[in-house]
């Protein structure tokens, strides 16, 4: 660097030039300024390392989350989410639980309605097929027979149409049974002495053609119901009681208030139940006494209907029996389904 300047000493001007060499000076910037550079580089080398490292710790709840959810949408139920970290990611986690017992609910709900599904079907097939098989038999015979008398044509002919009542029975509550099912039923009021006597109309010939005696008192008791469903009700309770009932045998139906509900009782004085066969008397197509029930014709879909009928209408049906002495069905309806 060479610096020069004009000095007046007396009456004369003198030139002072300085040189001077710098270059150090400019090695020592270019020290400094890579030294800057480096510090930088490495300043952001650890702030960046210090950032993954936070977002990994800070986002390792949602992997854990993610890593649930993935294995709950694959199948797996029954795991649950720990609770960790901060308290949006345990509100998270508590959704997520949420979720997954709803799902696992809903999931074993439609296990058992796809088994009961599949039970219903195997047992219908097994029901359908019986009566199918006498009336192909006995239509057979008179096919094949050149000659029948008058007395095979006669048992013949009697087995076939009994049969197909029976197969006409068992459509028919089917197709109620399948109606009912997730439906919304229409309620009128409707006066409950009036819906007994019409079932006990309905009624009189099977009771006429099995010798069995039914007596009905019922208060004057208005209820809201679906008049020809509630028919359907008593009707079938009815039924099994004739069946259960020997001849000359007695049922006795009683409806009345008691406190804010109101209670029918229907009783025979047929077989009875044990406690075993109470336990599983709804089950579609079971049957405590099968011989007796695929005799007079039954399917052991009646209580099954009964059960549904009795749930639309808010109602639920309470049964006591012992074998040998009885049955006593209580139709309790509550105050809800009442005027």
């Amino acid at each position: 660097m060479v610096i020069g300047s004009a000095v007046d000493i007396e009456t004369s001007c003198y030139f002072i030039i300085t040189a001077t060499d710098i270059s150090e000076i400019y090695a020592v910037k270019e020290q400094q300024a890579d030294f800057v550079r480096k510090v930088s580089i490495g300043s952001s080398a650890v702030i960046s390392l210090i950032l993954l490292i936070m977002v990994i710790v800070l986002l390792r709840p949602l992997s854990r989350l993610n890593i649930y959810a993935k294995a709950i949408a694959e199948g797996k139920y029954n795991l649950r989410i720990r609770k960790k970290g901060s308290p949006e990611f345990k509100k998270l986690a508590e959704n997520m639980n949420k979720m997954a017992d709803s799902v696992q609910l809903n999931a074993m709900r439609l296990e058992n309605i796809a088994e009961a599904r599949q039970t219903f079907i195997a047992n219908l097939a097994h029901e359908m097929k019986t009566p199918l098989t006498s009336i192909l038999g006995f239509a057979d015979l008179l096919r094949i027979k050149k000659n029948v008398s008058d007395s095979d044509r006669i048992e013949y002919a009697g087995v076939i149409v009994e049969e197909t009542k029976r197969l006409r029975s068992l459509s028919g509550k089917l197709m109620e049974l399948v109606a009912l099912g997730g439906t919304e039923i229409e309620k009128t009021e409707v006066n409950l002495p009036k819906i007994i006597k019409e079932t006990e109309t309905a009624l009189a010939p099977l009771l006429a053609k099995n010798s069995v005696e039914l007596s009905c008192v019922s208060e004057n008791i208005v209820i809201s119901a679906d008049e020809e469903l509630f028919k359907s009700l008593l009707y079938n309770i009815i039924e099994n009681a004739v069946k259960a009932s020997p001849k000359g045998g007695q049922i006795k139906l009683y409806a009345a208030i008691d406190g804010e509900n109101t209670v029918i009782s229907i009783t025979d004085d047929g077989i009875g139940m044990t406690d075993e066969q109470i336990k599983r008397v709804f089950e579609p197509f079971y049957m405590a006494d099968k011989s007796r029930s695929r005799k007079a014709g039954g399917a052991g879909l009646g209580l099954s209907l009964c059960a549904e009928i009795a749930k639309l209408h808010g109602a639920f049906i309470d049964i006591k029996s012992e074998p040998n002495k009885g049955t006593s069905v209580l139709i309790i309806i509550s105050a809800e389904a009442k005027k």
